[in-house]
This record gives C-alpha cells, structure tokens and sequence, in this order.
C-alpha cells in the first residue's frame, strides 16, 4: 500500500470517529420529558409496579414515554447506555355513530295508501312522495367508502288517475333519476357508462353531499333548510307531503351513508329538513312473499323485478339459465328497479301475497307475518290442507318453565 493511500485510510477513519463522537454528544442533548431509567431491566432501588388482573408487571412491560427512553444496550466488552427514540403508538377512538333515529317498516296496508291505491280518495296536495336510495362501495385499503349514490324519486301526485299500463309504461317517465359517482372510485368511466336511467355526475365528496342534499330538499318543495324542531321534524309548511324511504335492504344503504365517503345522516335534522314517515322496504314484501309462494326464486333485487314483471327489455339470461335484469349493482339502476318492484307490489300485492296483511313494525324487529284472525279463510284452508298447520301442544306435558304435580 503506498503512502498516499494509507494517509487517505487514517484521514477517513479519523473522520468517521469525530462523526460518531458529534452523534453520540447529540444523542445526549434529550428534550427535559425524556427520562433517563433504563426500561429493559429496572434499578435495584426502584420498586416493582403493582401487580394488575393477577399477574405482576415487569419493568420492561411498561408503556416508553412520550418521546423516546434511555435504553441500556449492551455491546462489546464495556458496555454503554445508548439513547434509542420510541415512538408511542397513539391510540385513535374509533369514531362511535349515533343510533339510528327513523321510524319503523311499513306493511302493505301503508303501502297502498301511499301509492294512492287504498281505494280513499287521495288530494294531490296530500300526496307522498316515495324516495329510493341505493349506495355502492369499494374496498380501499381499511376502509369502505361510498363510490355511487343512486336517487329515485316518485311524487304520487304525478300518478293519481292514471293508468299504469303494462309494465308500468306510463308510470316510468313519472320517475326522477339521479346517479352521483364520488371522485375516488376506481372505476370511474365503468360506473358512469353503467347508469341506464338518469345523467350520471362525477362529483367530490363534498359536493355529492350537497347534491343528495339538494334532491331531498327538493322533495318538500323548498330550497332552503328550515329549522328543526325539538322531534327532528321540520316546519316546511302548513302541510308537508309524507315523504316514505323506499330501499332494497336499505338499511345497509343508510349505513353506508354516514360512512366515509359521504357523511350524510338521513335522521339529522341539520341535513335533512324533514323526517321520513317510514320505510318502505322491498326486500321485507319479497321475504313475506316468498314464505307463500315457491315460484320466487330468489331474494335478489333482479330476480324479484323480473317476478313482478317488469318491461322485459331490461332482461337478460345468467349463467344458471334464469333471468335477470341488465345493470345490476349501479346505484342508479338498483334505485330505480327498487321503485318499480314498490309500485308493483302495490298493484299486485293481493295476488303475489295470497290475500296476506303485512303488518307494520318497528326499525329492530324487521317485520311480522299476520295473525290467523287477519287471514283470509280460504288462504287459511289451503295452508291447512298442505299440511302447515301449527302443532298444539298436549294438554297434560307442562309447558317450558313450569313444573308438572303428579
């Protein structure tokens, strides 16, 4: 090695020293909140902390400081104490939603008045307004916000005195459509080309929250938020419509809605300037039905519009050779099947339910199958004739809880 090559080495193990010597001293110019006790092993004059649920804690077993500790370190023959930062994780709350604050399922009954087919005579000035919502979402990372909001709107009033037609033709252009695709989907141009009914808006969160807003303000006839009163219902007016939720398994929906991505509480007065009269499920018709009859082939949203006859330009054969309708899983087209599969329900309710009273019940207890006394005799009958009729039990076995005397 020549000379200059091994003045070159000393020059550069000497600055690598004078660079670790400057680290070390500012490793031990610590903030004053940084204690100085080593946490692997405690000192001998410091006490063990109490014991907790049953088992003692040793001293390493304790949570670091703010910041960072001095951690004992041993390396080489002469050990000496390193300052080592550990960072504490902080633990977030998880943010804790409000109970939903709606009112309960409606039963067929319901239904039909708010259709304006209870056979009362129904004013235009009191006629519903019928609001299906839909929403989709996409896994991103830990989180599952909304991507597509989807808006159906019917006010009734538009409706009264005219015949529905076959397959609803002459009901369809009473429909309002909208279709909301937030910024942060994936699959923007695949979800906006998807929509067969409406114009689709490619909007920011924010301004999605404002236009959902926008079309339920819409629905009461104003413009502006009124003020909410002490039940969460709002002054709109001598006489605000009954404006009904309308849903597909909606409750997943409204879920969704107070998720991230949107932000929007159906039930907050300070967002929504009225209060929905009730829910108006189609799944909750379809599970009543389908316990009466064996040709519904299944619960899902296209298989039931397909059962209640919807227009069959919208059909299209699946894998398992059965039908269902084109454009499923878009919020704009599962909104809109969801009010046609409404609007035939209350038309055709009486036959597809085999004369069954679906009683209203409240938003935790799903709904209730009628009693025997509100069935019709001739359904009751037949149920009993196909062998469904309730076993009674033998009056001389006690019943649960109860003990027999000999």
């Amino acid at each position: 090695m020549g000379g200059k090559s091994f003045a070159r080495l000393q020059h550069m193990i000497s600055r690598s020293r004078e660079v670790a010597l400057r680290r070390t001293q500012a490793r031990t110019d610590l903030p004053p909140e940084v204690t100085c006790q080593p946490i692997l092993k405690p000192s001998r004059d410091q006490a063990l902390p109490p014991a907790s649920h049953g088992s003692p804690r040793t001293a390493f077993s304790q949570r670091p400081a703010l910041h960072s500790q001095v951690v004992s370190v041993p390396r080489g023959p002469n050990p000496q104490p390193r300052t080592v930062l550990i960072h504490r994780r902080r633990d977030h709350a998880r943010e804790k939603l409000a109970p939903l604050n709606l009112p309960g399922y409606g039963g067929s009954r319901e239904l039909q008045s708010a259709l304006g087919l209870s056979g009362e005579p129904t004013k235009p000035d009191d006629a519903a307004v019928l609001v299906a919502i839909d929403t989709e979402t996409e896994l991103q990372g830990l989180l599952i916000p909304v991507v597509e909001v989807g808006i159906t709107v019917l006010r009734v009033r538009d409706i009264l005195g005219v015949s529905p037609g076959e397959h609803l033709r002459n009901w369809l252009p009473k429909m309002q459509h909208h279709h909301f695709v937030l910024d942060h989907t994936r699959k923007p141009r695949y979800r906006m080309r998807s929509s067969l009914f409406g114009r689709s808006q490619f909007l920011a969160p924010a301004e999605a929250q404002e236009a959902v807003k926008r079309v339920l303000r819409d629905c009461i006839g104003g413009t502006t938020t009124p003020a909410p009163t002490a039940d969460n219902s709002s002054t709109t007016g001598p006489n605000p419509p009954k404006i009904y939720l309308v849903g597909h398994s909606v409750i997943p929906d409204i879920q969704a809605l107070r998720g991230p991505g949107l932000r929007l509480e159906l039930s907050n007065p300070t967002q929504v300037p009225f209060r929905f009269t009730q829910i108006l499920d189609t799944h909750t018709f379809s599970s009543a039905v389908k316990r009466r009859r064996d040709d519904l082939q299944s619960l899902k949203l296209g298989s039931v519009v397909r059962y209640l006859g919807v227009d069959p330009q919208y059909f299209i054969p699946d894998a398992e050779g059965s039908q269902t309708v084109v454009g499923t899983h878009n919020a704009s087209n599962d909104a809109a099947y969801t009010m046609m599969a409404l609007c035939l329900f209350g038309l055709q309710w009486k036959r597809v339910s085999k004369e069954m009273v679906l009683l209203p019940s409240p938003l935790e207890n799903g709904f209730q199958l009628p009693a025997e006394g509100e069935e019709d005799v001739k359904v009751a009958a037949e149920r009993q004739q196909r062998g469904s009729v309730r076993i009674q039990r033998p009056a001389h076995l006690p019943r649960r809880g109860q003990v027999g005397l000999a």
